[in-house]
């Protein structure tokens, strides 16, 4: 692994809504805002969400569906 020889800090960032800065790294960040998809599947009741998938994306999903997300 790069970081092992380096002692260099891995960072993953998802959708990047942490409200306490964990996904903003020193060293090396991966970034997986690109895999920002969601699968809803009503007849299941239930939703597969990506690494780089933020709430927002979960929410529109879930608006096509009878399913609702929990918002605070």
């Amino acid at each position: 692994m790069l970081t092992r020889g380096t002692g260099r800090r891995v960072t993953v960032r998802g959708g990047g809504e942490c409200l306490h800065g964990q996904s903003i790294g020193d060293d090396l960040v991966v970034d997986l805002r690109c895999l920002d998809w969601v699968v809803v599947n009503p007849n299941g009741r239930s939703v597969t969400a990506n690494g780089g998938a933020t709430w927002g994306s979960v929410v529109r999903a879930l608006r096509v569906s009878t399913l609702r997300a929990y918002e605070p």
